[in-house]
């Protein structure tokens, strides 16, 4: 939307699949790896003469201890 004249706005993208009660390990790293990918490819398609401030951030956090289940339950704030 930068590179073809819609001009400078605030856009905002949502990405699921992190609600990881079980198995957290490999799904985790899948999703963080996709994350920081998609802000490279995002990156390196932007004109270099643009200004672009990205803001990233989680609804709800995770308990740092691990449950039964090979995952985090949600965090208490």
């Amino acid at each position: 939307m930068l590179n073809n004249g819609y001009g400078k706005a605030f856009y905002m993208f949502g990405d699921g699949g992190y609600d990881t009660h079980s198995g957290e390990a490999g799904s985790l790293d899948a999703n963080i790896n996709k994350v920081v990918t998609s802000m490279v490819d995002f990156f390196d398609s932007v004109k270099a003469s643009q200004d672009v401030t990205i803001v990233l951030f989680s609804e709800f956090g995770r308990t740092i201890k691990e449950n039964g289940s090979a995952g985090t339950d949600h965090g208490k704030g």
